[in-house]
C-alpha cells in the first residue's frame, strides 16, 4: 500500500540516533511509501545520507520556528504535503497538538506521551529495556517487534563531502581513536583529569587520539588535550564530519552521550564512562559487542538523576572521578589486542 507518511523526532542527538531503526521498520510495513522526517536541525544533518528518506522537514523550535507564530507555519506546511498518516517518537504536548492541527488523519503515538488524547492510536513503551525498543513498540499495533530490523541506522559521507585539510591530518595520525570528553550534562562528564591522563597513557602505547566535542566544549576538550600530542578537533567539525571520523575510527572513549550512540551505530571498540546515569535507563550500547561500560560501583547516591545534572547534588562529584585512567586503560587494550589495532605492546602479544 503506497502512503504518504511522517516520521516525527524532534529531541536531543542521540535519541534521533536510537530512532533510526523505526525508519527501515516504516519501509519494511509500507515498502512503496514516501517518507519524510519532520526533525531539528542537526538532526536532519545527522540523518541526510539515509537512502530510505524522501524527505527531511526541519523544524527549529529553538530558533526560528520558536513561539505559536513558528508551530502555526510550521502546520501549515505540513499539511500542504497531504499526509496520511503521522508516527511521532516524541512525547510531548505540542508535538502531539502539531499533528493534530495539520490535519493528518491516522497519528500513532505512545501511550506515555503528554497529549496522548489527540493521537488517533497510541501503544505502551516503558516496559522495554532498551531506547531502540521502546521506540520501536510504535508499530505493536502492527506486527511482532521481532519481525524489525533492530540495527542503528548513521551513513557517512563520501569522502568527496570531507575538507581536504580534515582528509589530510586524519591521513597522518592513522590508525587513531577517538576521545569524547563531553555532555550536555557535566555530571555526566567522566572526569577531564582523568581523561587527559588517559590520552597521555594512550601516547605512551603508539596510539593516536583525536579529541572530539561539540563548539560549547572546545574549553574542557583543550584542557584534556592540553600537553598532549592529540588533534583537538572541538567545535572544528560539521556533523557529516563527525560522522565520517567515527566510521574510521579504531576505538573510543566517551561518556553516555551522543558519541556512545554514533559507537554503536558504527560497531566501533568503546568504553563508555557512566557517571551520574546509569545503563538500566535504557540508553547503553546497543548490539556492539566490542563496548565496555565502566561505572562506579556501590555509590547509594547514584543515579541521582535521569538525564544527569548541571552540578552534583551532594558536591563530591565521587561518581565522575572513581573510575580510574589504568582502568579504562586496561580494557582498551584488550579491545586493540582482539582487534588488531596497532600498539607496540599489544602486536608483541598478538
Amino acid at each position: 500500500m503506497s502512503l504518504n507518511i511522517l516520521l516525527v523526532q524532534t529531541s536531543f542527538l542521540g535519541d534521533i540516533v536510537l530512532s533510526t531503526p523505526v525508519i527501515k521498520g516504516l519501509k519494511t510495513l509500507y515498502p512503496d511509501s514516501r517518507l519524510s522526517l519532520l526533525t531539528t536541525p542537526q538532526g536532519a544533518e545527522l540523518l541526510k545520507n539515509d537512502p530510505l528518506l524522501d524527505d527531511l522537514i526541519i523544524y527549529d523550535k529553538r530558533g526560528c520556528d520558536s513561539g505559536l507564530a513558528g508551530m502555526f507555519n510550521l502546520i501549515k506546511n505540513i499539511a500542504k504535503k497531504k499526509f496520511n498518516v503521522a508516527y511521532s517518537l516524541h512525547r510531548s504536548y505540542r508535538t502531539a497538538l502539531l499533528l493534530r492541527l495539520s490535519g493528518i488523519p491516522r497519528r500513532v503515538g505512545f501511550k506515555e506521551a503528554r497529549g496522548r488524547l489527540l493521537y488517533t492510536e497510541t501503544y505502551r513503551r516503558t516496559e522495554f529495556t532498551h531506547e531502540v525498543l521502546r521506540n520501536l513498540a510504535i508499530f505493536r499495533g502492527e506486527r511482532e517487534l521481532d519481525a524489525f530490523d533492530d540495527e542503528l541506522r548513521l551513513f557517512a559521507p563520501d569522502d568527496s563531502l570531507v575538507k581536504n585539510e580534515l582528509k589530510s591530518m586524519v591521513a597522518s595520525v592513522s590508525p587513531y581513536g577517538l576521545v569524547f570528553p563531553g555532555s550536555i550534562w557535566k555530571t555526566k562528564r567522566w572526569s577531564e583529569i582523568e581523561y587527559h591522563r588517559l590520552v597521555m597513557a594512550l601516547e605512551k602505547e603508539s596510539l593516536s587520539v583525536i579529541i572530539a566535542g561539540s563548539k560549547a566544549e572546545v574549553d574542557l576538550c583543550d584542557r584534556v588535550a592540553q600537553d598532549t600530542g592529540a588533534v583537538n578537533l572541538a567545535g572544528q567539525t560539521s556533523m557529516a564530519e563527525l560522522l565520517w571520523l567515527c566510521s574510521r575510527a579504531s576505538f573510543m572513549v566517551c561518556n553516555d552521550s551522543l558519541a556512545l550512540h554514533l559507537a554503536s551505530a558504527f560497531k566501533i571498540p568503546t568504553v563508555a564512562l557512566f557517571c551520574s546515569t546509569v545503563p538500566e535507563f535504557g540508553f547503553g550500547p546497543w548490539k556492539n559487542d566490542r563496548a565496555v561500560v565502566l561505572q562506579s560501583e556501590g555509590l547509594a547516591c547514584r543515579p541521582c538523576g535521569r538525564h544527569g545534572r548541571v552540578k552534583c547534588p551532594l558536591g563530591t562529584e565521587e561518581c565522575m572521578k572513581a573510575v580510574r585512567a589504568e582502568e579504562v586503560l586496561h580494557h582498551l587494550k584488550a579491545l586493540i589486542k582482539c582487534w588488531n589495532i596497532k600498539s607496540s605492546e599489544c602486536m608483541d602479544n598478538v
